[in-house]
């Protein structure tokens, strides 16, 4: 369920504003739950506000248990920027623990989210909705529009940062967008591990026909399994992508059993927290897509 907390306090916001003409206003302390969070706060705050990732590096958000020290950092942040569908449930009990006055940003609040795929989905969302450069250019907008608020000091800094960095995005999706023109698509179909790269295939114009996991973090039972490799030898699936750093069993399973083949995707959850992290993976799933449809594939 979508938290519905409020973007800004006025009270709070007053408290931000310097009390004496011309006094530096305080550096904002921004928290972030993903990965992809902290490249965008990054680029639209540059050097101007510190930003700290609450999950650890290496932690998994579906699996994570939160650690006395992770609770600690939550305790000064002043603002902290979270997906509100479900990707970082973890944050609840670390925000209760806390019992700060944090200000919460949810960046899917004007994002319009698409039903989860996988037979025990339900009426979830799929949540990965950071996977896509049209919704990062949305939510980029949304975060100066918040961080603008929050400290109008440096508003006019942020939307400056925010929309250079939206113009790189742009640039990026466009050039992916031009390398697939070159690639016969037509009667191509594509599988996925799981639903979190529907919306960065969606944009490029390339719907999943199939995906392995019942729901997303859960394998499939072998009845699930063998049914979805007779979905994928029915929908003719020529690609099954998975994520970059694993490659689960039984997508190997599928694999053996209907001859696809596995291109990997960057899930953008992975090593260091840097503000080129974003644009940088999300270049490389491009050219892996284009790569994974083209000749001699």
């Amino acid at each position: 369920m979508r938290r519905l907390v409020p973007i800004l306090v006025a009270v709070w916001l007053a408290s931000l504003v310097p009390s004496v003409s011309g006094q530096e206003p305080d550096r904002l302390r921004i928290g972030v739950t993903l990965h992809a969070y902290y490249s965008w706060a990054a680029n639209i705050v540059g050097d101007a506000a510190d930003i700290v990732p609450v999950l650890p590096v290496g932690a998994d958000p579906h699996s994570y248990q939160p650690r006395p020290e992770d609770v600690e950092r939550l305790v000064d942040l002043d603002i902290l920027i979270i997906n509100g569908l479900g990707h970082d449930d973890f944050i609840d009990p670390m925000l209760a623990a806390a019992a700060g006055d944090t200000v919460i940003i949810d960046v899917n609040a004007r994002t319009p989210a698409v039903a989860a795929l996988g037979a025990q989905s339900g009426d979830a969302v799929n949540s990965h909705t950071f996977l896509s450069i049209t919704n990062a250019v949305q939510q980029v907008g949304l975060l100066a529009e918040a961080l603008g608020r929050a400290d109008p000091a440096r508003a006019e800094l942020y939307r400056s940062n925010a929309s250079a960095y939206v113009r790189r995005l742009r640039g990026l999706l466009r050039r992916g967008l031009a390398d697939l023109e070159t690639v016969p698509r037509e009667g191509v179909a594509l599988a996925a591990v799981h639903d979190g790269y529907g919306y960065l295939l969606a944009e490029l114009g390339l719907p999943l026909a199939a995906v392995i996991q019942p729901r997303h973090g859960i394998d499939p039972s072998p009845r699930q399994l063998a049914d979805t490799i007779e979905q994928v030898r029915a929908a003719g699936v020529d690609v099954l992508f998975v994520e970059a750093d694993y490659v689960p069993d039984f997508a190997e399973t599928v694999r053996a059993e209907t001859g696809v083949a596995i291109a990997r995707l960057s899930h953008i959850a992975q090593g260091p927290y840097t503000a080129d992290a974003f644009e940088r993976e999300m270049a490389a799933n491009l050219r892996a897509i284009a790569a994974a449809l083209g000749p001699g594939r």
